[in-house]
């Protein structure tokens, strides 16, 4: 068998049955934050229709937690530090499976009240949790990959919580950030010609030589 025709033949099959990757951003923020104290939210973003199936989802959250007030997106007038442990976040997707991001109780007690911005990305090593509110990328509560295979397109919900009154919570702006698999663009048929062309020159080269 010659090797050189089956890899072509393979690397020209390969253009027209394989799958790619596609990775689609939705964003939304606010220019005043939404703003929960003792009490809970929700926010949607609408996807039109996308081809493919959802192999991974990113969300990032621009949030602020204050014992003060809210002003412009962030902590003014702090008093005391902030009950973090009463803030969560949880994703809906358009086929209605929900994923907890952060929970009460995710965070231990109190911290200085800080504005973050958490990329949450169910790969990641870093675990959520502690006594302070830093910006980085986290693994959520939750398994963002039971979103696996769903469809990107429709409605996606984010809901937000503050679980008691005097420390608010600002939501900014969040983005999801999610990758689909797409059928390939099948060959055009003169590339197939082409690579006939080269298989036949190949196989010229080699009865030339015998």
């Amino acid at each position: 068998m010659d090797i050189k025709k089956v890899t072509l033949a393979a690397a020209l099959m390969g253009l027209s049955m394989g799958a790619q990757a596609a990775v689609h951003t939705f964003s939304d923020t606010f220019a005043s934050p939404l703003i929960v104290d003792d009490s809970a939210e929700s926010t949607t973003l609408d996807v039109g229709i996308i081809s493919g199936d959802i192999t991974d989802v990113n969300i990032i959250l621009d949030f602020v937690k204050c014992a003060g007030s809210v002003s412009g997106g962030n902590c003014v007038d702090k008093v005391n530090n902030a009950y973090i442990h009463e803030i969560g976040f949880l994703l809906e997707s358009p086929s209605g499976t929900e994923v907890n991001l952060i929970t009460t109780s995710t965070y231990a007690s109190r911290d200085a009240g800080a504005r973050v911005t958490m990329t949450l990305d169910s790969d990641s090593a870093n675990l959520l949790g502690g006594f302070t509110l830093v910006s980085g990328t986290y693994r959520p509560v939750g398994d963002l990959s039971s979103l696996n295979d769903e469809s990107v397109s429709g409605t996606w919900k984010l809901s937000f919580s503050d679980a008691a009154a005097g420390d608010p919570l600002g939501l900014n702006g969040w983005e999801l950030v999610i990758t689909t698999d797409v059928a390939a663009v099948p060959v055009p048929a003169a590339a197939w010609l082409f690579g006939s062309a080269l298989l036949g020159l190949v196989g010229l080269r080699r009865k030339a030589k015998k």
